[in-house]
């Protein structure tokens, strides 16, 4: 968020002094909908739809009780949601985020029955004042630093 907020500000200076309105409303809407991203990598099988703010995950792998996700991007802003619609008998939701930017949970995560949900970026995971866990089962949300599995690893078991 830091560096989207100082990159925007930045574009926001130089486009004030060439004065180019309509260049400034764009970035704008570019900088403020950076908040609110829930977006796949490709690597897995993970489908996401969006309605405004709000995100609904399905797909992804499933080996037994255990379903796998990956995203590029992982981030909810405040008044928004991500909604891992994974069927009722999964006990766990394992899902990394590899774009390299910090997750920026301002909203509602939620899951399904009794599963529990792991959620792993290895650039971090910030949690604002509004952010909402309603997981039936544990939630683990931690840095990668903590908990590091390789690209491989995490694609080889969602196969």
């Amino acid at each position: 968020m830091m560096k989207v907020t100082s990159v925007c500000l930045g574009l926001v200076r130089a486009i004030l002094t060439s004065q180019a309105v309509l260049q400034l409303v764009i970035i704008l809407l570019a900088c403020a909908s950076a908040n609110a991203q829930v977006t796949p990598n490709g690597s897995l099988n993970t489908t996401v739809s969006q309605s405004n703010n709000n995100f609904t995950i399905t797909n992804g792998n499933r080996i037994g009780n255990n379903l796998f996700h990956s995203f590029s991007q992982f981030s909810v802003s405040t008044n928004g949601s991500a909604f891992f619609n994974n069927a009722s008998d999964i006990q766990n939701i394992f899902s990394r985020v590899t774009g390299g930017n910090i997750s920026n949970i301002d909203g509602l995560i939620k899951a399904n029955g009794s599963a529990n949900l792991f959620l792993l970026n290895p650039s971090g995971i910030i949690f604002g004042a509004n952010a909402k866990l309603n997981i039936g089962g544990q939630n683990s949300i931690r840095e990668w630093r903590q908990h590091r599995l390789t690209s491989w690893e995490f694609v080889a078991a969602a196969r």
